[in-house]
């Protein structure tokens, strides 16, 4: 298993990874050294063989375990290669063949970091780059920031539009880990940036949404499929309309703090069919609906609020798909919507403990479907359950629950009429082995105390 870093001072000419199980590796030239590229030119290899070698010299033992990235030259093929030994300074040995015949004339750098994600490109489509990538499952990516949590300058693009980005395996994704702050990224051309991944996981990035494109409401930023796993991330919708992620979500920040136009399409969170988890999110302000599932999306410990002015559009919406699955909302906390949970189709729903405020539709029901248990909280909203029945269970404030909504805090507060009577209401089933009862709040954060 391989690392490979990225960093915004580096170059896709560098050599960019490190293999530090290869025997006899020592030294990583490529992570956080944006300009300890080493230059070897005049390198030569004859057909099928692993030997490279120049007159030049200046070959040294700290390169073993590192990355060549050849670039340039005759009858070679471009790309980066690992290096298993150095036998003496003009000769190196590396893990494949880089030529099919004599190749000559050939540059390469060894050590640096890359400074976008072309190298790990898994196919020609929707972007140019010089090399085609060999990484794979469990190896990791790390992307350098400059030490800010959510900077506003960019950092890194992707030019020419989309990029399939390689992945690993089910055990072992590729994992793409931002590092020194929380790197920021921005796609040009359009707003979708990563199609079709699967297999990997984003941890710490922020993507930003910029400019137009036809992207905008038909694919989400990084276009995953359900073995496509974000934690930890941030998404600026910053004037645009881009749609967030589709795949599993959590612990991420979703925010527009630009005016634009809403977009009925311009999905926060879209699931992946047969669901997976989407939790402790929080989603701000944000030009479009929420979160969107079709199958057994499992959507629970949310904040998702708009605090400008009523979203014209649905925080949740559990849409219409096939019958046979059903989906769930649970738990999260719905502010200034249109509509706090849309509700479409006849399949199973279980919609429970969610704290609803400030709505014009609680719950709406496209179709005549009913809550068993509820626990469901409401305050201010103009119609709790329209087209539907409430659960039994439901509760509902007179007085506004939370702690500081005008400061973005939603805590509950202590208001006998407020936010206690969402405190604790929630009884969930008995414990085995003779354990009293549990208790939850209503909502997506968790305040109770005795």
């Amino acid at each position: 298993m391989s690392d490979f870093y990225l960093d915004y001072d580096g170059n896709d000419y560098n050599g960019g990874g490190y293999d530090a199980s290869i025997a006899g590796a020592t030294v990583n030239l490529a992570s956080g050294q944006p300009y300890a590229a080493l230059t070897a030119s005049g390198l030569e290899c004859t057909a099928g063989s692993t030997e490279i070698t120049t007159v030049h010299g200046g070959f040294t033992s700290d390169m073993i375990g590192n990355t060549i990235n050849i670039y340039s030259g005759n009858d070679w093929t471009f790309s980066y290669y690992f290096i298993s030994g150095v036998p003496d300074s003009n000769t190196l040995l590396v893990d494949s063949s880089p030529a099919s015949s004599s190749a000559v004339s050939g540059i390469g750098k060894v050590g640096g970091s890359w400074l976008t994600f072309a190298n790990t490109r898994r196919d020609h489509v929707g972007s140019y780059s010089p090399l085609i990538g060999k990484m794979g499952a469990g190896d990791k990516i790390y992307v350098k920031g400059n030490g800010d949590q959510n900077p506003d300058r960019i950092q890194y693009h992707v030019q020419y539009g989309y990029m399939r980005i390689r992945g690993g395996s089910l055990a072992e994704p590729l994992e793409i880990i931002g590092y020194n702050g929380r790197p920021s990224w921005s796609f040009i051309g359009s707003h979708l940036g990563f199609y079709q991944t699967g297999h990997n996981t984003f941890n710490n990035i922020k993507f930003n949404c910029v400019g137009g494109g036809s992207y905008e409401t038909n694919h989400s930023i990084v276009d995953g499929g359900s073995h496509t796993f974000f934690d930890n991330c941030i998404v600026s919708q910053s004037g645009s309309r881009g749609k967030g992620f589709k795949g599993v979500v959590n612990n991420c920040y979703f925010y527009n703090d630009a005016p634009t136009t809403y977009s009925s399409s311009s999905h926060a969170i879209t699931t992946t069919d047969y669901g997976n988890s989407i939790s402790n999110n929080v989603i701000k302000d944000w030009r479009g609906p929420g979160i969107y599932t079709s199958n057994m999306g499992n959507i629970r410990d949310n904040l998702i609020i708009s605090t400008k002015e009523r979203s014209p559009l649905s925080a949740i919406v559990l849409a219409n798909a096939n019958s046979s699955y059903g989906c769930s909302a649970i738990n999260n906390t719905i502010y200034n919507f249109a509509t706090g949970i849309y509700t479409g189709g006849s399949q199973n729903k279980y919609i429970n403990g969610n704290l609803i405020s400030s709505c014009a539709s609680g719950i709406f029901f496209v179709d005549n479907y009913s809550i068993k248990d509820g626990y469901n909280g409401f305050h201010d909203c103009d119609s709790t359950h329209p087209n539907g029945a409430s659960g039994i269970n439901d509760l509902y404030a007179t007085s506004n629950p939370f702690l500081n909504s005008g400061e973005f805090d939603f805590t509950l507060n202590s208001d006998q009429n407020g936010g206690r009577i969402f405190r604790g209401s929630i009884q969930e089933s008995t414990a085995g082995w003779g354990k009293t009862k549990s208790y939850k709040d209503v909502g997506g954060l968790q305040t109770y105390r005795n």
